[in-house]
């Protein structure tokens, strides 16, 4: 069985399927004082270690504050304590058993395309979240905001207000979310064309 652990804030997860709500709570620790900063210049740098017998070290480390967050597991049901650093677990009753991982392994293969879909709607959602981000700093800064003419600044707003409708929507797809941030896009370099 391949082990993938998704981290949260402070969870730390097993299982097969991309989603944490869908795999099996191993643990949990804290990570504070992380410092605000604009989206997408945060950088959290997450290592997984494995040793020889089969003790699973998670640590979070904040790039910019130096902080630093670690948890050490062998596979236990119950969560570590939060109030420390770095927390042992060596409990080895709630590890899976062969049916669980056998269970496992049916779910993933079952739900593969749900997976890659909610995989790839995740990424595009992403994406456009930060190019909405960077165009909405682009047409409001002084060098370039002040440069536009108001009807192309106005249809880049357009796209832009139709994009948050579409990050709105649940059950937008990869493909709506894409087309959107090509909206948007479009629309700033017909905006940004004869500007020098």
């Amino acid at each position: 069985m391949v082990v993938v652990v998704c981290l949260t804030s402070r969870d730390s997860y097993e299982g097969e399927r991309t989603q944490c709500r869908d795999n099996r709570l191993l643990g949990e620790f804290e990570l504070n004082g992380i410092p605000p900063m604009p989206r997408g210049q945060a950088e959290l740098v997450t290592t997984f270690e494995v040793d020889a017998n089969g003790l699973l070290k998670v640590s979070a480390q904040d790039r910019a504050s130096g902080r630093k967050a670690s948890i050490s597991m062998l596979c236990a049901p119950h969560r570590a304590s939060a109030h420390s650093l770095s927390a042992g677990i060596t409990n080895s009753v709630g590890r899976l058993s062969s049916a669980e991982i056998d269970q496992m392994i049916k779910d993933a293969e079952q739900f593969k395309q749900a997976d890659k879909d909610f995989s790839a709607r995740h990424e595009a959602k992403s994406d456009l979240e930060a190019y909405i981000h960077q165009v909405e700093a682009t047409i409001t800064s002084p060098e370039i905001g002040m440069k536009l003419k108001r009807g192309a600044k106005g249809q880049v707003e357009t796209e832009l207000a139709r994009a948050l409708e579409k990050l709105e929507i649940e059950d937008s797809t990869s493909d709506e979310l894409r087309k959107a941030q090509l909206g948007i896009k479009r629309a700033l370099q017909k905006a940004t064309a004869g500007l020098r």
